[in-house]
Parts: structure tokens; sequence; C-alpha cells
């Protein structure tokens, strides 16, 4: 097994985007620094979540968050934002950090440094794939081969 670089982190505050008995996907804020955190593998049985955090531009962020604040036209705007998403996951191509259990605000985490092609995976997300072996399978396994 190889060594991942690892990384302090500390989110400075959280907006969340979607949950369900826990963060699913949000936005976080660590120093100058704006991320996606995503819920990518959940183990039901153990308790064990993993979460991605992806890097993003704070125009982005800014747009992530404000298409969901009103509840106004919530279908459309998800939308929106599903297309928006699977459209920056298909391009993304830098830092990736991958975190056990769910980040929360002024929490020290660490995070595990993490290759961008794996981001590819999350094109079409569905909450209920990370429930699934196969997602269990392969980002777990991911942490165990980095």
């Amino acid at each position: 097994m190889k060594h991942m670089e690892e990384a302090n982190l500390i989110l400075d505050n959280i907006t969340i985007l979607e949950w369900y008995d826990g963060v699913v996907r949000a936005i976080g804020n660590i120093k100058d620094e704006r991320f996606l955190i995503i819920l990518v593998a959940w183990d039901m049985v153990t308790s064990q979540k993993l979460y991605i955090l992806v890097k993003l531009n704070p125009e982005l962020a800014d747009e992530f968050v404000n298409e969901l604040a009103d509840d106004e036209s919530k279908e459309e705007r998800w939308e929106k934002f599903n297309f928006e998403f699977n459209d920056y996951m298909k391009k993304y191509n830098d830092i990736v950090y991958i975190v056990f259990g769910e980040p929360k605000e002024t929490y020290s985490f660490i995070g595990k440094k993490i290759v961008s092609t794996y981001v590819k995976s999350l094109v079409n997300y569905e909450f209920e794939n990370t429930l699934s072996d196969q997602a269990k399978d392969f980002w777990f396994n991911i942490v165990k081969k980095e």
C-alpha cells in the first residue's frame, strides 16, 4: 500500500445542499478555498461514511448554493444543478481529498489526497448508489490502494 499524502482540514463553514441522515452534498470553505463535499460510500452496517472534497471556484460554489436556496421550482433547480455537477465532474482535474466520516464545521479532520480521475465516476450521481456494495468496494479500495 502506498502512503497517501494527508492534510489536516478544518471547515470554516458548510452549506448543506442535500441531506439524508447526514450530509450527502454540501459546499464547504477551508480558509480561502471552496470545496464541494460529496458522500461517495456509506456502509450502513458499520456506519462508516466516505466523502470526497473537490475544489470549486467561488463563483461556481455560489451558483450551486443559490440554485438550491429557494424552495420554488426546486425540481427544476435540481435538474440544473445536476447538469452542472455532471459537467464539472467530467472535466475535473484538481485536488481531491477523501475523508472518513462526515465533515463538520470547525472540526479538524484528515483528508487524504487521491487521483482526480476518480471523480469522473460521480457523473450522474445518485445518493442511493452510495449504499451499494459496488460503491463501497470501489471507494474503500481506493483508500487501501493509494
